[in-house]
């Protein structure tokens, strides 16, 4: 894919972030019915892995090397 491409899919991954942050739930209850997992922790367990992935996507596909 072209590098402008992969800039529109991580700055979409990046406007997705920052809203699941803004309106992040807070529910009683277990996680993904992972019953010793409450639910606020696993949120913000897997919206830190979804911003990991961003990071890798951002210095694999969107950094433009050094000349």
């Amino acid at each position: 894919m072209d590098r402008r491409v992969h800039r529109r899919i991580f700055w979409s991954a990046v406007g997705a972030l920052v809203a699941a942050h803004a309106a992040a739930p807070s529910s009683a209850g277990s996680f993904a019915g992972i019953p010793w997992l409450p639910f606020d922790l696993g949120y913000h367990l897997a919206w830190t892995g979804a911003a990991a992935g961003v990071v890798v996507h951002l210095c694999t596909c969107v950094w433009e090397d050094a000349p």
